[in-house]
């Protein structure tokens, strides 16, 4: 008699252990808090430590946009870390503009916000998170708004296949920000 113990006999093959799914979906009314955790964290990294975010006031303002009814072309996206929200991005319809080279650049989605958590970087959240902005958007192109001191992001969009399209932008009420827009002609997974 013989009594199985769940131990892989000598030579069973034995398969790879599984890695957790990593995924893109819709945001839900209950991804609120986490959206607003990672939104937070990135808000006190751009603004500094101690820059006044109230994490439940996002969270509400999140809960409120998530149970309205998008508009047309507004779109809401989490990346899935097993059951974990690990990150998220917002693609907004974007203003038509003409690019630096001179090249005029309409129907595009502009990617509003697009943040990962820091203990989920490096799993490929960000990338499938801007594969699915242009999945969803059907845009020409897509564009964001990159602070000109967040290195990282510039190498990240331009590991994307974005570059500045010569537009910057300034705030009355920021002096020290200074964004510029990057874009890239999409193309859907699908293509």
């Amino acid at each position: 008699m013989s009594i199985d113990l769940g131990m892989p006999q000598a030579g069973a093959p034995q398969s790879a252990p599984k890695s957790p799914d990593r995924s893109v979906r819709p945001a839900l009314a209950q991804d609120a808090p986490q959206i607003a955790r990672i939104q937070a964290a990135s808000l006190k990294r751009l603004f500094g430590a101690n820059a006044q975010v109230d994490e439940q006031v996002l969270a509400q303002q999140w809960a409120t946009t998530l149970t309205a009814p998008a508009p047309a072309g507004c779109f809401t996206l989490v990346a899935l870390h097993a059951n974990a929200v690990a990150g998220y991005a917002l693609v907004v319809p974007a203003d038509d503009f003409t690019a630096g080279d001179g090249s005029a650049i309409t129907g595009s989605s502009l990617i509003a916000e697009m943040d990962v958590d820091e203990s989920f970087r490096r799993s490929g959240h960000a990338s499938r998170l801007v594969q699915a902005c242009v999945d969803v958007s059907r845009a020409t192109a897509l564009s964001t708004w990159i602070d000109s001191r967040d290195e990282a992001r510039i190498r990240f969009f331009t590991s994307c296949g974005f570059g500045p399209a010569g537009l910057r932008r300034t705030f009355p009420d920021m002096p020290d920000v200074v964004q510029h827009l990057w874009w890239t002609l999409a193309q859907t997974s699908d293509e």
